[in-house]
Order: C-alpha cells, then sequence, then structure tokens
C-alpha cells in the first residue's frame, strides 16, 4: 500500500567532515546531535509523504466525480429506478467528505 511505504531520509554529504569552520570536536558533537534527531526526522518526513499522498488521491477522486455528479445527475430520469440515485448519493457524499479533508 503506497500510503504505508516508508520515505527514507537523504544523506547529508560530508557537509560536517569538511567544514574548516568546525573543530574536530564541534564536528563529532554536530554528528551526534543529527544522529539523535534522526529519527524525529524520519518520522516527520514519512508523516509529510503520507498526507502528500492521500492529498493526491482526495484531488483524482473529488475532480472527476465534481464533473460526473452533475451528468449523471440530469441522465436520471424522474420516474427511474432507486440504483442510479443511491449512486450520485454516495458518490456525493464521498466527495464533500474528501473535499472537506483537503480544504485548508
Amino acid at each position: 500500500m503506497a500510503i504505508l511505504k516508508k520515505v527514507q531520509l537523504h544523506d547529508g554529504g560530508n557537509s560536517f567532515e569538511d567544514s574548516p569552520h568546525f573543530t574536530e570536536e564541534q564536528k563529532q558533537e554536530l554528528k551526534q546531535h543529527f544522529s539523535r534527531l534522526a529519527g524525529t526526522l524520519g518520522y516527520w518526513k514519512n508523516t509529510a509523504a503520507k498526507f502528500q499522498r492521500f492529498h493526491y488521491y482526495c484531488l483524482m477522486w473529488t475532480i472527476p466525480s465534481s464533473v460526473l455528479i452533475p451528468v449523471l445527475t440530469q441522465s436520471i430520469g424522474s420516474g427511474s429506478e432507486d440504483g442510479p440515485r443511491l449512486l450520485v448519493t454516495i458518490m456525493s457524499v464521498v466527495t464533500a467528505m474528501l473535499m472537506a479533508f483537503t480544504a485548508d
């Protein structure tokens, strides 16, 4: 499932090792500090990726359904059975709920 896929942190490169502005002791402290923060950074990056994937899912559902609902509503006659009306009603409810989730 795409929403559960883990996202890896990008390697920082040689930012601490090659810097002329820090002493060896300061470089070691920076490496230790980054290693303590790596778990938290990974968690928030994964959380942001999950919300981004959910946002794209909402867009992929709400854009076509917002176009289809008026078209389907016009094609349902007044004497037709309840199946098509129920379909349009369910699509409208799901679209409204997804739009509520993505509204800022």
